[in-house]
């Protein structure tokens, strides 16, 4: 299995940018019935509403450089062979906008015919004649991932293992049942596995896919689309020997980011939120639609003594508005750190040692002297929120991000 050529580029000197499920359709996106504020039909035609563009110019303004633009999947909605033939031309042009040397992809469920609306025997036949190639644009990984399910891409200081947990879709005894759910067949785990026992340690490896692939807390109702051989490919990931995991999926909608189970070092689980649906079509899911910037630090990670750190920035979409910093109870807050996995008791001591009785400290001061600060998962950043309340530590924070601590 041949490794494509990407050995110019690199994600540890600039960011990626990551979204997913945009569900594009033909449908008037101002309508309450569509399924996506993205249409494939001119923006124009409905006062200008475009995701896209206000991102590009969105993420311009930062001056962060992306290397690598990410889609988990669900580029159309229902199999609509116009939507995933738009978003992905959509995405390229997204990608060279930023100047990102490398986009990829992997296919959802909705972008597969399981459903057989526009075809009577090839469900995935409209998203294998994508041109240029999806996932990537390289024929070599394109013919290794559709005719193996997945595909390694390697890149100057990292990798990316390409997954297509939809390769089942609308197939099987029961096609029904397998059209709920996604997979990685025990064949495809094991061959995986024998691809990563021969590579070489990187600083840092991307799983992409499009379900998730353990059973999400986040999600409350009965949820039987979770990854068929999910949890058995996780712990291949943190068994093999390559260097540090970050898995990044979409699919439910609803953004999370955790530790999966196993050792100290289990892979990073980033869920995307969706993109761009109509969030009404989901009375269940209070999440706003985001995406993402994932930035990896090196220096910190060696600073707290892991493999992996860095922070993810993430945006929300408003009609009318556009993209703003992420705010409020759901989604992914605007800064979310990752790397820490220590005690945060033990950090929030160390925190009241560094203020004296009723003075107070800058944050980024504060984070100068302990580093972990930088890179606490948001779940974490909340129990520290709580300790500094029982050590009568006040914390003050500008629109979602902190400012300065006071000890009374």
């Amino acid at each position: 299995m041949s490794a494509t050529d990407f050995s110019t580029t690199s994600i540890f000197d600039s960011a990626i940018l990551v979204l997913s499920d945009i569900h594009a359709s033909t449908t008037d996106p101002t309508k309450s019935d569509a399924p996506s504020y993205v249409s494939s039909k001119p923006s124009a035609a409905f006062g200008g509403i475009d995701p896209f563009d206000n991102m590009v110019r969105t993420v311009r303004a930062l001056g962060t450089r992306i290397s690598c633009l990410i889609c988990a999947g669900d580029l159309t909605n229902l199999g609509d062979p116009s939507g995933v033939a738009y978003v992905w031309n959509k995405l390229g042009e997204v990608a060279s906008e930023l100047d990102a040397r490398l986009l990829v992809a992997t296919p959802g469920n909705h972008d597969l015919d399981s459903r057989y609306l526009y075809t009577e025997y090839d469900a995935r036949g409209q998203a294998m004649l994508l041109m240029p190639t999806l996932p990537v644009r390289s024929r070599a990984t394109y013919l290794e991932f559709w005719a193996e399910h997945f595909a390694f891409v390697e890149l100057a200081d990292s990798r990316i293992l390409l997954l297509n947990s939809s390769a089942y879709h609308g197939g099987g005894k029961n096609p029904e049942e397998e059209r709920e759910n996604g997979r990685v067949s025990a064949p495809t785990l094991r061959r995986i596995e024998s691809e990563l026992a021969r590579l070489p340690i990187k600083p840092v490896n991307v799983l992409i896919c499009h379900h998730h692939p353990d059973d999400p807390e986040e999600i409350l109702e009965n949820d039987r689309s979770v990854m068929e051989g999910g949890k058995k490919l996780l712990h291949l990931l943190n068994d093999s020997n390559v260097g540090p995991w970050l898995v990044i999926h979409g699919h439910k909608h609803r953004p999370r980011l955790f530790y999966s189970g196993g050792s100290g070092d289990t892979p990073l689980v980033l869920g995307s939120a969706s993109f761009s649906a109509q969030i009404n079509r989901d009375a269940t899911n209070k999440c706003p639609n985001q995406f993402h910037i994932v930035e990896f630090n090196a220096q910190g990670a060696t600073q707290i003594g892991v493999g992996l750190a860095g922070i993810i920035r993430s945006w929300n979409w408003t009609i009318g508005e556009g993209w703003n910093p992420a705010q409020g109870p759901y989604g992914l807050p605007h800064r979310s750190g990752f790397g820490f996995r220590g005690n945060i008791a033990l950090v929030a001591n160390r925190v009241r040692s560094l203020i004296p009785d009723g003075q107070f400290r800058r944050w980024c001061d504060l984070v100068n002297e302990i580093p972990e600060l930088e890179f606490l998962l948001p779940k974490d950043y909340q129990k520290l929120r709580a300790n500094f309340r029982t050590l009568g530590i006040e914390l003050l924070e500008k629109e979602g991000v902190p400012a300065q601590v006071a000890r009374k």
